[in-house]
């Protein structure tokens, strides 16, 4: 409202600025999401419990309702649909409270992991590493430097995830390359989007293990990650072959020569990368928490050092402004993933009815099918319904639902996990919906239909005849 005198007729002025209530939402959703995160580690930490379950219910819905004119509107249609998917599962389950009060405990668990992937964005927007980080890719010799984008740009994205693609495009933008009118640049930034979707199938520190690790309680962290690292570096192996093949000329324009680049701080943020997952590792073993509990933990604490030391430099001494700024911005940032705290959190509501309806009609669950054939549809379908402009998420939870019924998947854990994992992957590159295609289409002004189904359509192809081959491998095994 404007702050006109007021006269006979003119509106009467507000002594509130116009933003105020946007303010107080935010505030709101923080402190409510805040809350679901606080009671929901400590939930894991001490074995349960319904009173912080129910404390977390209550955060999460705080936030979803100060949160709601925020998110997305793909958030917002499955936000709608979670009410009637609960009221359909307590309508046709044969024993709807445990189902309900696992879907309220998942979903309060996945919210407290985005925020705290969340908090890692403010270090990365403050940090000069990142950016000299990136531009080192682009420095390596013409002949291998699409190789360099294509593994580094996966293991940058372990702990910034989204966040290397605009910055790979800033640099590629600054370097003379445009995506629209460059093969080179094209090529490089299809790298940098593949290079990312594979960490989904490995990384512990990923919403994708929570998945996973939750559907397979016997799921160990280090073979999961193990295999499913050798995973992604066979695909992106038989990736790099494929585009040296088929790789256009070389341009003129050379992006080592116009960006700075730092080879230092590179190793620096894997390295970082390495020592976040050992020290969840190490209090994942030394206590016995979840590892999702641990990474609860252990992420935000690094993202809140990192920003702190940020705002105070080695030979200043610390000032109240700077620290106060810092957690400023730290509880501004954790509401950040908003959108995909409502669809991740709507999915398994949504999930949960699938299933329902499909036992209570007679259709089963897919729990009778050959054990073996499991996983190769999982990871054919989640891409499939991806393609189709439906948010994989969906797929991946009833997917992980199936998994926890079904016998073959217990006995087979690290083959089922990957499935999930590597067909998630593949969604990535190949959904129009998905948020990494969103960002860079948003960036590039390419539509996220021509990345998916025009740049990204032979890798998923060649990825999931690999993916197939090995997971039929891993289960003959028994893995």
């Amino acid at each position: 409202m404007s702050a006109r005198p007021a006269t006979g007729t003119g509106p009467v002025p507000t002594t509130r600025p116009a933003t105020a209530r946007p303010a107080v939402r935010d505030r709101l959703a923080q402190a409510g999401l805040a809350t679901a995160a606080l009671c929901t580690v400590l939930r894991l930490m001490l074995g349960g419990g319904a009173g912080w379950l129910t404390a977390a219910a209550l955060g999460l819905a705080v936030f979803a309702a100060a949160a709601w004119p925020r998110v997305s509107p793909q958030a917002r249609f499955f936000g709608a649909l979670a009410v009637p998917a609960a009221a359909l599962v307590w309508l046709v389950a044969s024993a709807p409270g445990p189902i309900l009060e696992g879907a309220v405990a998942q979903s309060t668990q996945f919210a407290a992991l985005l925020a705290a992937l969340a908090t890692l964005r403010l270090p990365m927007r403050r940090s000069p590493l990142m950016g000299r980080a990136a531009a080192s890719l682009l420095a390596a010799r013409p002949g291998l430097r699409h190789g360099a984008v294509l593994f580094g740009s996966h293991w940058l994205s372990l702990m910034f995830s989204f966040g290397v693609v605009p910055m790979m495009g800033e640099l590629l933008e600054r370097a003379g390359l445009h995506v629209r009118s460059s093969p080179v640049a094209r090529g490089m930034l299809a790298a940098v989007i593949r290079g990312l979707a594979m960490t989904t199938a490995w990384s512990p520190m990923a919403i994708s293990f929570a998945i996973v690790s939750s559907a397979l309680p016997t799921l160990g962290v280090l073979p999961f990650v193990a295999t499913g690292m050798l995973a992604a570096a066979l695909i992106l192996g038989v990736e790099l072959f494929a585009d040296h093949r088929g790789r256009p000329p070389t341009e003129s324009a050379d992006p080592a020569a116009c960006v700075p680049s730092d080879g230092r701080a590179l190793a620096l943020i894997l390295g970082m990368s390495v020592l976040l997952f050992l020290a969840t590792l190490l209090l994942h073993e030394a206590t016995g928490w979840s590892f999702m509990a641990c990474a609860t933990l252990t992420i935000p604490a690094l993202s809140l050092a990192w920003a702190l030391g940020q705002s105070t430099p080695p030979s200043a001494t610390p000032g109240r402004g700077g620290i106060r700024s810092a957690l400023s911005h730290f509880f501004e940032v954790l509401t950040e993933t908003r959108s995909e705290i409502f669809v991740f959190s709507s999915a398994l509501f949504i999930g949960q009815a699938v299933l329902a309806v499909a036992r209570a009609s007679g259709l089963g669950d897919g729990t009778g099918l050959p054990g073996w054939l499991l996983p190769l549809l999982c990871l054919v379908s989640i891409p499939l319904v991806a393609a189709l402009s439906v948010a994989p998420t969906i797929a991946v939870l009833i997917w992980a639902q199936v998994f926890a019924g079904a016998a073959s998947a217990l006995a087979a854990p690290v083959t089922h996990a990957l499935a999930l994992t590597l067909g998630w992957s593949l969604a990535i590159t190949v959904s129009p919906v998905s948020a990494t295609l969103l960002l860079a289409g948003a960036m590039t002004g390419v539509p996220p239909r021509e990345i998916a189904l025009g740049w990204n359509l032979g890798f998923v192809l060649r990825s999931a005849v690999v993916a197939g081959l090995l997971l039929a491998g891993l289960y003959r095994l028994g893995c």
